[in-house]
């Protein structure tokens, strides 16, 4: 079909352009496509109040095998990538009120990624999600699911360094999870057995205590600090830690790096330290283990002396 520009908005495809400033393509007398005196192109609208705006139609294609679509229509609403519309490599839809899916590789169960109207954002099939975060809902802020098709063994969270795991959460059967650390004796060294079990244990200061958050709740624990000296692997942080400004933040006036960073009320803004009461085990079963070797003697004497 020839493109003529003329007046003629009775038949064919015309340009025109009116006192307004704008340029039209019309077909058949009916606009297809505006641009006005701002520069703003509007398809299927004649009015269109932004620099690209699209109307009146249900659908937006780039050459026969979709490779860009842009579709409207109620739910179905969507924006799609590579591929057709059975075999969608990237899609986002609209599900609903102010949620949106993000699909691979077509429709159906496929989606990749879900946020919902309370921003909640869920990846992996929506059918058997595989990581959640909840926003505004009840529940848990992190949810962490499964296939249920995965047998035993499989590895909910899995943690690198250097290309190499070093630690992962297993499930454990139907009821129960295990948290593995690097314990392999193939990645150690200069092993030597404890010897001062019981000594060191006996340095330890278990307490009953609450948190200050917390005054009604009293928990058994210990203090980081105190730990730190008998099992330094324990324990993150140092003693009596606080934020300092660092090199390359945006300094406030009279204030240089190192100094202390403080709160709204000029106090010193602390940085807690943590523990890993797990890595206690080692040296309390080192201890257990003397205080069993001592008893077994003692046992083995009396015996001796009720025998004599």
């Amino acid at each position: 079909m020839s493109i003529t520009l003329n007046a003629d908005t009775s038949s064919g495809l015309v340009m025109t352009s009116d006192t307004s400033g704008e340029i039209k393509l019309q077909s058949a007398g009916t606009d297809t496509v505006t641009v006005d005196s701002s520069g703003n192109v509007g398809i299927g609208t004649s009015s269109p109040s932004t620099p690209l705006a699209v109307s009146g139609i249900s659908s937006l294609g780039v050459d026969q095998t979709d490779y860009v679509q842009l579709r409207g229509g109620g739910g179905t609403a969507r924006v799609e990538g590579v591929g057709g519309s059975t075999n969608v490599n990237i899609a986002l839809s609209a599900k609903g009120a102010g949620a949106y899916y993000l699909w691979g590789n077509g429709y159906g169960n496929n989606a990749l990624m879900l946020i919902d109207q309370f921003a909640n954002l869920t990846l992996g099939y929506t059918s058997e999600a595989t990581v959640n975060f909840n926003g505004m809902t009840a529940g848990a802020y992190f949810d962490v699911k499964h296939p249920s098709s995965a047998s035993s063994g499989y590895a909910y969270e899995r943690f690198f360094w250097n290309g190499s795991i070093i630690g992962q959460i297993v499930q454990n059967g139907t009821t129960g999870v295990t948290y593995n650390t690097s314990s392999d004796y193939r990645l150690k060294e200069n092993n030597v057995d404890i010897t001062d079990g019981i000594t060191r244990v006996k340095q330890l200061n278990p307490y009953r205590f609450n948190f200050i958050s917390e005054p009604n709740r009293t928990v058994d624990g210990f203090f980081a600090h105190e730990v730190q000296s008998v099992v330094p692997e324990a324990i993150t942080g140092t003693h009596n830690e606080v934020e300092v400004w660092k090199d390359g933040e945006e300094l406030p006036e009279g204030v240089s790096v190192g100094d202390t960073k403080t709160d709204e009320n000029g106090n010193p803004i602390p940085v807690y330290q943590g523990i890993d009461q797990a890595k206690l085990v080692p040296l309390l079963t080192a201890a257990l283990q003397e205080a069993i070797t001592k008893i077994e003697d003692l046992e083995a004497r009396v015996a001796t002396l009720e025998n004599a």
